[in-house]
């Protein structure tokens, strides 16, 4: 599971290249030349816990999301935290990307289509459910179910929220209930 996870972070980053134009046709040169990852160079030693709240809540590096993850922290890196709740068997991963300039909304659907394209390939996983995500009312995301080649499924949202992208996954081997809900209902931008 942890490595699916892992995996998933990868798609993240597969993402962040996808974003940054390396191979991705879809994106407008114009776009591609003006954005890079602002914290690329930051070492994976500096971690993204920056304040633990009671019962498992984590702030960002800047303080500016919350997320509450469910069990015991297994991976906090610059970009990634993920946590294993021995409860549910169910792993918990997010991971986020800066960026200097944020996506137009047309941009967005575009993007967000190719990862999901090419993240169903890459985790050999079919997508079941799909829907878009707004925040304040406008589009932010995508939300969506799949169901891996080894029977596990994870529900997933992916999030660009101005200059910053955000990719949530739940993974495990049966269905995901209550506590993958408050995981990602815990999502929060200070």
């Amino acid at each position: 599971m942890r490595k699916q996870l892992l995996r998933l972070a990868v798609s993240g980053l597969l993402a962040t290249s996808i974003l940054l134009g390396f191979g991705a046709e879809l994106v407008p040169e114009s776009w591609r030349s003006s954005i890079y990852p602002r914290n690329a160079l930051a070492s994976t030693e500096q971690p993204t816990l920056v304040t633990q709240f009671n019962s498992g809540y984590y702030c960002g590096p800047d303080n500016d999301f919350c997320i509450w993850m469910p069990g015991e922290l297994i991976e906090n890196t610059s970009n990634l935290l993920m946590s294993l709740s021995h409860r549910t068997w169910t792993q918990y991963a997010i991971f986020h990307q800066d960026f200097t300039v944020g996506p137009s909304p047309e941009q967005k659907y575009s993007l967000l289509n190719q990862f999901l394209e090419q993240w169903a390939r890459e985790e050999r996983a079919t997508v079941i459910s799909r829907i878009g995500l707004q925040f304040d009312g406008l589009p932010a995301g995508i939300e969506f179910t799949a169901l891996h080649y080894d029977g596990k499924k994870s529900k997933n949202q992916i999030i660009f929220l101005g200059r910053r992208m955000y990719l949530l996954s739940a993974i495990n081997e049966t269905d995901l209930g209550v506590e993958a809900k408050q995981f990602f209902d815990s999502f929060r931008i200070n």
